[in-house]
C-alpha cells in the first residue's frame, strides 16, 4: 500500500486527494508553506461580517451563520432603516403642520365670509319686507286710483250714453195700461251660447293649458283678458258675456238652462277663475319664471311680485279686472 506524505508537516495520507486538501486546508500546514514562502493554489474566503479567513465554501457559510458581526451588521443596517423611514415621516408630518395650517387660514377666512354672508342674507330679508310692504301700499294706492279713473270714465262715458240718447229719436210703443214707453234694444237677446259656472274640471284644463306668464305679468287685466279670449266666446266667436252696465260693472249671461242672469261686478266669473286654480297657477308659473338655477333673480322677482300680489287678492277687490272686462266685452 502506497502512503504520501505532506512535505511541509510530513503527515501521512491514504490517497493524494486527501493530501492535497491537507495542503490547502490544515493552518498549521498553511502557516509551514508561509514561512517557507510557498505559494499555493489555495481560494481564500473572508467573513463579510469580522473578515476571518476560511479555505472553503463550506466553513464560511456555517461562520456566517453564527457570527457575532453579523448581529452588529443587522442591526446597523435595522437602525439606518429606521433612521430613514423616521427622516421621511418628519418631512411628511412638516407638509401635514404646513397644509393644517393653510387650511385653517382657508376656514378662518371661510368663517369670515360665512358671518358676512348670513348679516347681508339677514339685510336682505329685512329688505325684502320692507319692499313687500311697500308694493302693497302701492299696489294699495293704485288701486284706489284706478277705481277712481274707472269711476270717472264710467260716468264720462254714461254722460256721452245718456247725450247720444238725447239725440236719437224715440221708438213709442203703447203698453197694455195705454202708458207709453221708450224700447231699447236689450243686447242680451242676441247671445247665442251660455255659460255654465258649475262646471269647474273646464276652467281648470283652460286655466292649466293657456294661463301663462304673459298674463300674470298684466295683473287682474291678464286675468280679464284670459278670460275674455278663452271662456267668453263662442264657437262663432261672439260673446256669450256681455257687460250691460259699465258705471255700475253689470254683467249678464245665459245659464245652462237658457235663461239671462246677472253677474253684478263680475263676482260669479272672479269665483270661477278662483275655483279653476288661476292663483296656485299664478304663484307656480311667477316662481319658475323669477328663478335662474334655484337663485332668485331680483329683477324679475320685483315685476312680478306686484301683479301676483293683485292676482291673489282679487277675491277681495277685483277692481281692475272688472273695469278691463268691462272695456273689453261693452
Amino acid at each position: 500500500m502506497t502512503n504520501f506524505i505532506c512535505e511541509y508537516c510530513n503527515k501521512t495520507y491514504a490517497n493524494k486527494s486527501t493530501l492535497s486538501t491537507h495542503q490547502k486546508s490544515t493552518k498549521r500546514c498553511l502557516e509551514i508553506q508561509k514561512n517557507l514562502n510557498k505559494k499555493n493554489d489555495v481560494i481564500e474566503y473572508n467573513c463579510q461580517y469580522c473578515n476571518k479567513i476560511f479555505t472553503t465554501r463550506q466553513n464560511i457559510k456555517v461562520h456566517e451563520n453564527i457570527c457575532d458581526g453579523k448581529k452588529d451588521f443587522e442591526i446597523k443596517e435595522i437602525k439606518i432603516n429606521y433612521e430613514t423611514e423616521i427622516k421621511e415621516l418628519k418631512d411628511i408630518m412638516t407638509k401635514y403642520e404646513t397644509e393644517i395650517r393653510e387650511l385653517r387660514e382657508i376656514k378662518k377666512d371661510y368663517d369670515y365670509e360665512q358671518k358676512l354672508k348670513n348679516k347681508y342674507i339677514f339685510e336682505i330679508e329685512d329688505l325684502r319686507n320692507t319692499n313687500e310692504k311697500y308694493l302693497e301700499e302701492i299696489h294699495r294706492l293704485r288701486e284706489t286710483v284706478a277705481g277712481l279713473q274707472g269711476e270717472l270714465k264710467s260716468a264720462n262715458k254714461a254722460s256721452e250714453c245718456v247725450y247720444d240718447l238725447a239725440k236719437q229719436p224715440k221708438n213709442n210703443i203703447t203698453n197694455n195700461n195705454g202708458n207709453t214707453t221708450t224700447h231699447n234694444n236689450n243686447k242680451t237677446l242676441n247671445i247665442s251660447g251660455y255659460i255654465d259656472f258649475k262646471n269647474i274640471d273646464k276652467v281648470k284644463e283652460i286655466i292649466d293649458e293657456k294661463y301663462d306668464i304673459n298674463y300674470i305679468l298684466s295683473g287682474q287685466k291678464g286675468c280679464a283678458q284670459f278670460a275674455a279670449q278663452y271662456l267668453l266666446l263662442d264657437e262663432n266667436g261672439k260673446y256669450v258675456y256681455l257687460c250691460t252696465d259699465p258705471s255700475r260693472h253689470s254683467f249678464k249671461y245665459k245659464n245652462e238652462i237658457g235663461e239671462i242672469e246677472k253677474d253684478l261686478e263680475a263676482k260669479k266669473l272672479t269665483n270661477y277663475l278662483i275655483d279653476g286654480g288661476i292663483q296656485e297657477k299664478a304663484k307656480n308659473i311667477s316662481l319658475n319664471w323669477c328663478q335662474n338655477d334655484g337663485i332668485i333673480d331680483q329683477e324679475k322677482f320685483t315685476l312680478v311680485s306686484e301683479k301676483q300680489l293683485s292676482i291673489m287678492n282679487i277675491k277681495e277687490n277685483n277692481n281692475e279686472f272688472k273695469r278691463e272686462l268691462s272695456s273689453i266685452i261693452s
